[in-house]
């Protein structure tokens, strides 16, 4: 009623009501995100990649797209997914298979698993790996804690995870469907 009689003024007064009320629905919405994200740490209480869809994903797989690097403060591609994680929470493997590298590999890496089909599975952010290079453990056992990422340290906390075979990424997302 009040925008059909009140003119200018009464226009100007109903399209900030408008701004206000998608506001609040935005908040809304963030605080439910944030509030999924809590159970689920609750109810895992670890970054466990099977539950993939309960994390909030700070960073997509970008492939060949470029992406703005918050840390470096540079556009470059980026190879994995970050999955938001409390700090010191579990890190639970996302895949079954022979660890290749637990510690840091000179760059960023702290944790590499190889699965059957030949596919390394980095995960960067993993702080005191429980496993060793050569063991052998399955979806879902415990690596170690959530660390930091030091080219991502911009960002909340999480684990980066990507996958690679031979000398290309893969999307991890579409590999743990």
């Amino acid at each position: 009623k009040q925008c059909a009689q009140g003119g200018l003024l009464g226009i100007a007064e109903c399209v900030f009501g408008l701004l206000c009320a998608a506001g609040w629905l935005w908040l809304g919405a963030r605080t439910i995100r944030g509030c999924k994200v809590h159970l689920a740490c609750q109810q895992f209480g670890s970054a466990c990649f099977h539950a993939a869809d309960l994390w909030q994903v700070l960073n997509g797989y970008s492939g060949d797209e470029l992406v703005y690097n918050k840390t470096l403060g540079d556009w470059r591609t980026h190879n994995g997914i970050d999955y938001a994680c409390a700090k010191d929470a579990a890190v639970q493997s996302p895949t079954a298979g022979t660890v290749v590298l637990a510690g840091s590999d000179g760059s960023w890496a702290h944790l590499a698993i190889k699965d059957s089909a030949g596919r390394v599975w980095r995960l960067c952010g993993v702080a005191s790996p429980a496993v060793k290079e050569g063991e052998t453990v399955s979806a879902g056992q415990t690596l170690g804690k959530v660390g930091s990422v030091s080219c991502e340290c911009a960002e909340e906390s999480h684990i980066h995870l990507e996958v690679k075979q031979d000398d290309s990424y893969l999307d991890p997302a579409k590999l743990m469907q």
